[in-house]
């Protein structure tokens, strides 16, 4: 098997997924109809403007140009930050302002994709760009004309190409036609017998395998490639994972960078968000389940997702998020992940000096708080902090529970359920949990 071979079943697969696949010359600026004005365009104008005006029955011809010529002619310093910037853009809306009749200026959230669909999907093989220099990826998926995902594949036969050899082709793409990444979801790279996918300022050892198809972990002898394109790529998941599994860290003042879920992360979201409206909505038991992952496994970016998942869920009405853990250098870790990703969270996460303090953030306010047994329990050691506490605006406890025995855990959930009695709970845990009973 070559590379076009690759190539080949790779948009086979797409396309009994319902993407478009066409060869690089059918968007080139000489085809017809013409797709784009320049070679060094990576926006399909036309599409977008046709996805625009179905998705925004209410704007102006003028306003609809705004927005198309807002997010096709992007352009910026970093190449991160760049994409920070469309990425908000593309899931809230492009900022488009308005003159109202009575002079008033407002700005509206123009609307490019539509996360439930149905969007224009497009695949294509070859597709030239220019830049620095002339460069053809192998495959680039757009949706409504917008590239979200680049495709990188190498000779099965040749041994001295594999998927390092692909991310290395990523890395120059970024150099030579940077444009083309200000968009992008997520890069895909393969060498036709190992297949991953990773963010935009992910290096090798961070690009994940994805183990889902339709909604089940598959085996491992199942292609990975096949499951990856078929499983991820799949419209509904994708905009599902471009919807709600990517956040931007670098708001302590280090460099941005992006942060995309693997796919366990992403199934164990999902059904955790189900099973917490579940509890809310029918079983009213206020038992949010438990997830058992293996050390290491990612558990503080599981939390985060978790709690941007539940902010987008109408039926929680601003909930309150509470992280509970069992050891200080684990509250220091979530610390640290959610408040360098606040800017995703949409909220400033905030830290409680005392079991009292706790009790106040939770009580007083629509933020949130959390401790660890060692913090919450009266009988400390000198010098030991009382509780070191995580809180977002959004009502629904999200606890890490490991080592700590009933003793300590029923102290631990005390104070947060006098203070808010109509908590949901679940517990995220690398070791079953010791009190099964209030998480089932």
């Amino acid at each position: 098997m070559k590379e076009n071979h690759l190539e080949d079943a790779c948009l086979e697969w797409l396309a009994g997924l319902g993407w478009t696949c066409v060869e690089g010359d059918a968007v080139s600026p000489s085809s017809e109809p013409e797709a784009r004005s320049r070679y060094s365009d990576v926006v399909l104008e036309p599409r977008l403007r046709a996805a625009v005006e179905r998705l925004n029955p209410g704007l102006s011809p003028g306003e609809v140009d705004e927005a198309v010529g807002k997010l096709a002619t992007y352009g910026g310093q970093s190449v991160v930050d760049a994409n920070k910037e469309a990425y908000d853009w593309l899931r809230n809306g492009v900022p488009v302002e308005r003159i109202e009749a009575d002079g008033r200026r407002t700005v509206l959230r123009v609307r490019a994709i539509d996360p439930a669909g149905p969007n224009d999907l497009l695949a294509v093989r070859q597709f030239t760009i220019h830049g620095q220099k002339i460069r053809r990826p192998d495959i680039v998926l757009f949706v409504n004309g917008v590239p979200l995902v680049v495709i990188e594949l190498k000779n099965p036969a040749d041994l001295n190409a594999d998927i390092g050899s692909a991310w290395n082709q990523i890395q120059t793409y970024k150099a030579d036609i940077p444009q083309l990444f200000y968009y992008n979801l997520l890069s895909v790279i393969s060498d036709g017998t190992v297949a991953r996918y990773g963010s935009l300022t992910a290096d090798l050892g961070r690009h994940s395998r994805w183990r889902l198809l339709d909604g089940k972990k598959v085996g491992k002898g199942q292609l990975e490639l096949e499951v990856l394109i078929r499983g991820l790529l799949a419209q509904d998941t994708l905009l599902s994972f471009f919807q709600g599994f990517v956040a931007y860290g670098g708001a302590h003042g280090g460099a941005t960078t992006k942060i995309i879920a693997q796919w366990h992360q992403y199934h164990g979201v999902l059904k955790a968000v189900e099973r917490a409206s579940d509890a809310l909505l029918h079983r009213k038991d206020g038992k949010g389940g438990v997830i058992w992952f293996t050390q290491g496994s990612g558990k503080s970016l599981l939390a985060l997702f978790y709690v941007m998942a539940l902010r987008d869920r109408p039926e929680f009405k601003n909930p309150t998020v509470v992280l509970v853990t069992d050891r200080n250098d684990l509250d220091g870790q979530l610390f640290e992940t959610f408040a360098d990703s606040r800017w995703s969270l949409r909220a400033v996460p905030a830290q409680a000096d005392s079991r009292e303090d706790l009790r106040d953030k939770i009580s007083g306010s629509r933020q949130a708080a959390s401790s660890s047994p060692r913090s919450t329990n009266s009988h400390r050691k000198p010098g030991r902090p009382l509780c070191r506490c995580y809180a977002t605006e959004p009502m629904s406890l999200s606890s890490q529970t490991r080592r700590t025995g009933p003793s300590t855990a029923s102290v631990r959930i005390s104070t947060p359920r006098r203070a808010r009695p109509s908590t949901a709970w679940r517990s995220t845990c690398a070791t079953p949990c010791p009190t099964p009973s209030i998480w089932a």
